[in-house]
């Protein structure tokens, strides 16, 4: 007997103007997913008609994870769907992949850095700093 993968999660949504679909919180929460984490999807363009739901054309594709659970489709894969604001899509997660899991321990640092609020620290004019930012001189005499 072969087995079969379900899918992690399974929801309707509506896509906003600018391609975007929310992820719905319990999904995001069972599955400890956050920003910057990346899932991997089936997006199906629907039409719903009475009890009937007709997939209408599907893609499958890696997205990242934006703030407060949204992810954005391809501008590319909007105009090859012909996918207007507030059109009914399918999204079906088939995996996901953890920000910590994709990127080394100095990736996440200088990311970390980037993102904070106050990513510049101001330093002396006199060399006295070096030793802090792991600078050292080594002059030939």
């Amino acid at each position: 007997m072969k087995d079969t993968k379900e899918p992690l999660a399974k929801f309707q949504a509506k896509v906003n103007k600018d391609g975007r679909i929310t992820i719905p919180r319990p999904i995001l929460e069972t599955f400890g997913l956050k920003q910057n984490d990346y899932i991997k999807v089936l997006i199906r363009k629907i039409g719903i008609s009475g009890k009937t739901i007709v997939v209408t054309a599907q893609a499958v594709l890696a997205v990242k994870i934006g703030r407060n659970g949204a992810i954005t489709l391809p501008k590319k894969l909007m105009r090859e769907f012909e996918l207007k604001e507030n059109e009914p899509v399918e999204v079906i997660i088939l995996d996901y992949y953890k920000f910590e899991e994709l990127v080394s321990e100095k990736g996440r640092e200088l990311l970390s850095k980037l993102q904070a609020r106050n990513n510049y620290k101001v330093l002396p004019t006199d060399s006295s700093y070096l030793n802090e930012i792991g600078i050292i001189y080594r002059y030939l005499f």
